[in-house]
């Protein structure tokens, strides 16, 4: 890796151009996507996680799963910033959001409920109200409930523990709206102590001084967990906060050595990672991302297997824990890791590529009825180019 010298980019603006082409996000998504295949796997061959390294590490405070995720909403904080400031409209931008996130978790969500349930479940019925509810459920971004499923395994009752995330993901694109439709992104000044604020209050207080009316109920069926708000959140807004200020944060290794020193010291002082981890891990994913020294811009050049991979681990996990009583973790990683990304692979080319043409669809170029004598052909040409083309984030 080369040194910084005078040459070197001062910030975060200048680890990457406007167009994000040149960054290892893609590279740390499908890693992430594994690590959570990882984490998971001493949950399912096990039925708890008890001995998992990094939450062994951390002293309970952060395991594999719960960090990936955790950057996976750092990341998503980024990109979607930028893509809310890109789109031309409010319905451009949701339309991006739906196509990107409702078409695989329909299809896996489906796949789970009649093509894998009926095959390991116990007493299984499909009553017209249990029908009726699962449209709800698709349009909601919500599980569907399959108690009856792999009842017999070490984590029973359960076909896809990785969607409880995805609900909240769509949130946080509202919330970007809401923000950016406040004109929050573009006064700056204000953002910092909101960050702040909420993860200080809602991330690091708020499991000491829980409200258990937020967690269940009407409230967390719309809104969802206030729990479950206090452990994404933070690292949401931490992302947007990087993309809105990457032309003041610095580009600098001893930052970036000092996040991990801090990441590390944290994890030996519980509670202190509720404090810490947002802006330890923040700082160091987007360092590794967009450092100039570090190539990995072509990791999907044969297509973006991350979201596939997290959606299809779980069942993929459980099938091999039903077919393979008494399995170990590290046996149940190895073997699930490639089937996963395989179910990633055909998920995105038979699914989530086609839908993603359609979020990049530009929009129909307007008719221009011509004169019969045309005067200045180059300026007219470039208009119309105009008309038809836009730039459209990942």
């Amino acid at each position: 890796m080369s040194s910084q010298n005078d040459s070197a980019p001062k910030t975060l603006a200048g680890w990457q151009s406007d167009s994000f082409v040149k960054n290892n996000l893609d590279f740390c998504r499908f890693w992430l996507a594994v690590l959570v295949i990882f984490s998971h796997s001493y949950a399912l061959a096990e039925g708890h996680e008890e001995n998992e390294p990094l939450g062994l590490f951390t002293h309970g405070q952060l395991n594999s799963g719960p960090f990936a995720v955790c950057c996976f909403f750092i990341i998503s904080g980024f990109l979607i910033t930028h893509s809310w400031l890109r789109s031309k409209s409010a319905v451009d931008y949701l339309k991006k959001r739906a196509f990107r996130i409702y078409p695989g978790f329909i299809v896996v969500v489906l796949l789970g409920v009649f093509v894998i349930a009926p095959f390991v479940s116990e007493n299984l019925h499909f009553g017209v109200k249990r029908l009726l509810t699962i449209p709800i459920s698709l349009l909601a971004l919500r599980n569907v409930d399959l108690r009856e499923a792999f009842v017999n395994n070490p984590y029973p009752g359960t076909m896809n523990g990785s969607l409880w995330s995805i609900p909240y993901e769509f949130k946080c694109y509202l919330a970007v709206m809401a923000i950016g439709a406040a004109g929050m992104l573009t006064r700056r000044r204000g953002l910092v102590p909101w960050l702040f604020l909420v993860t200080l209050i809602a991330g690091a207080l708020y499991p000491f001084f829980p409200v258990p009316a937020l967690d269940k109920g009407p409230f967390a069926a719309i809104v969802g967990s206030a729990e479950a708000w206090s452990r994404v959140f933070p690292y949401f807004i931490a992302g947007l906060a990087f993309y809105v200020y990457r032309k003041s944060i610095p580009f600098s290794t001893p930052l970036f050595v000092a996040s991990v020193i801090a990441f590390v010291a944290a994890s030996f002082a519980p509670p202190a990672g509720r404090f810490v981890f947002p802006f330890a891990i923040t700082y160091a994913l987007f360092w590794f991302s967009f450092h100039p020294a570090i190539h990995f811009e072509n990791w999907s050049r044969y297509g973006d297997f991350s979201y596939g991979i997290y959606l299809y681990a779980f069942p993929i996990q459980q099938l091999i824990a039903l077919s393979m009583p008494g399995v170990s973790a590290i046996t149940m990683f190895f073997i699930a890791t490639p089937l996963s990304i395989l179910a990633g692979a055909i998920s995105w080319h038979l699914v989530e590529k086609h839908f993603l043409k359609m979020k990049h669809r530009p929009a129909k170029p307007v008719e221009v009825k011509q004169p019969a004598v045309i005067d200045n052909a180059a300026t007219l040409k470039s208009e119309a180019t105009n008309l038809g083309s836009g730039v459209v984030a990942k």
